[in-house]
């Protein structure tokens, strides 16, 4: 009897060793396919099934450009998904010689995105493509894709808390355009134009000088302002944790704020003294 138990368990444990490895494959329409199919040894390039295809693939007359996504697949079905997207790739291919050149755009699959050929605005001679993505917060990013030493280059990124960005054409050295940017007080979305130099890809933001913001807030931290005396001294002022604080404004030339406490005492504060001791904006 003893022999017959064990004979059985060995049997079990050579089927089981034996046993093909299993996973799901996407098919056309974009979901998992119930079939068993063979092990991929390497990714894949998969047309995002989701997307009208038309829209994410240009033909011109000296190139051509697709946006693709590149799916690996697990060899075990213990998570939920049955397949996993590596990155978004732009492949553009150059109809003289048949060649291809490709680039990740994106780590990962996020649902929402926008891709233009923007070679006319930037009055290239060679393809300029713009790639904005939501990524995993509520901030896009912003892509310029070219070529740069004959090969594709990720040459401008920029992080708008609203939308693309989308620049024009000034002059030969230089594109403009318009960014949501995060203040560096409380983290508020401020408009804010933006030039880029095609010399070196170099971004400048030219933030307002002074903005005003009216903004009632209680400190998280104590910190150290000064107070301006009729006969025009400073004079310390400590302003204490928990105080209900009016931020007024802010100064970018001397890198202060003015605050108002019990709507009569006036307080300027370095905006480094400031800074993380207040409440601010942590979306996204």
């Amino acid at each position: 009897m003893k022999n017959l138990l064990l004979t059985s368990l060995c049997l079990v444990m050579l089927g089981c060793a034996q046993a093909p490895v299993k996973i799901k494959q996407q098919n056309q329409s974009g979901q998992a396919n119930q079939q068993d199919s063979i092990k991929t040894p390497s990714p894949t390039p998969k047309e995002f099934a989701r997307y009208a295809q038309q829209q994410y693939e240009y033909d011109a007359k000296e190139y051509s450009a697709k946006i693709k996504s590149i799916y690996f697949f697990p060899d075990t079905l213990k998570y939920d998904s049955s397949y996993y997207c590596e990155g978004v790739y732009l492949f553009v291919t150059r109809k003289k010689n048949g060649s291809t050149d490709s680039i990740m755009i994106e780590d990962g699959d996020h649902p929402r995105f926008e891709f233009k050929n923007v070679t006319e605005a930037f009055h290239s001679k060679t393809p300029v493509f713009l790639f904005a993505s939501e990524g995993d917060s509520d901030q896009w990013t912003t892509s310029y894709v070219s070529y740069k030493n004959d090969s594709l280059k990720d040459l401008i990124d920029i992080i708008d808390a609203g939308g693309i960005v989308e620049l024009q054409w000034k002059d030969e050295h230089t594109m403009v355009g318009s960014a949501s940017i995060r203040d560096e007080l409380v983290g508020y979305g401020e408009d804010c134009p933006i030039r880029v130099s095609l010399d070196d890809y170099s971004i400048y933001y030219d933030t307002v000088l002074l903005r005003s913001y009216g903004l009632t807030v209680k400190t998280l931290s104590t910190f150290k302002g000064y107070r301006l005396m009729p006969n025009e001294t400073k004079t310390q002022y400590k302003v204490k944790k928990g105080t209900e604080i009016w931020i007024d404004s802010i100064n970018r030339i001397n890198r202060t704020v003015t605050l108002k406490i019990k709507d009569t005492i006036i307080v300027y504060v370095p905006i480094s003294e400031i800074q993380d001791k207040i409440p601010v904006n942590a979306a996204g």
